[in-house]
């Protein structure tokens, strides 16, 4: 729902793959959930103190290895919502509410829906020669 905040089109697929090696990652969960919409690739992983930068060298791996869970998990998300999946991946109507009194289930959303807004921004080419990714 970040991505739709800005782009109205939803996310181009190819970057579907590389949420949960962003996500899934400690640091860069903790990063991205610190964020704001307003945060850019540069800012939330270029420009940091942590060495985050450094960990995008293992971002292409982790792709590789999750893309199985990726598909399944957007079989699954099909049967519980209508999404369309074309050269953009969009889901169709409301999602639930974020219940804050669930702190990880909170985190983990905060930080995909700023990942998802940081995707629309940089565009899928620049998001995924900066991430170094090939695997997708």
């Amino acid at each position: 729902m970040g991505a739709k905040r800005i782009e109205a089109r939803g996310v181009k697929l190819e970057l579907i793959y590389l949420v949960l090696p962003f996500i899934m990652e400690d640091e860069f969960r903790t990063k991205l959930k610190s964020l704001n919409v307003n945060s850019t690739f540069k800012t939330a992983f270029l420009d940091t103190k942590l060495d985050l930068k450094e960990r995008l060298f293992y971002i292409n791996d982790r792709v590789k290895h999750s893309r199985k869970v990726t598909n399944d998990g957007l079989i699954y998300l099909n049967s519980i919502c209508h999404i369309s999946v074309d050269s953009y991946f969009d889901v169709h109507g409301e999602v639930e509410n974020i219940d804050s009194s669930n702190d990880i289930k909170f985190e983990y959303l905060k930080a995909a829906y700023n990942l998802g807004s940081i995707f629309a921004k940089e565009g899928y080419v620049n998001v995924l020669l900066k991430a170094k990714v090939k695997n997708i």
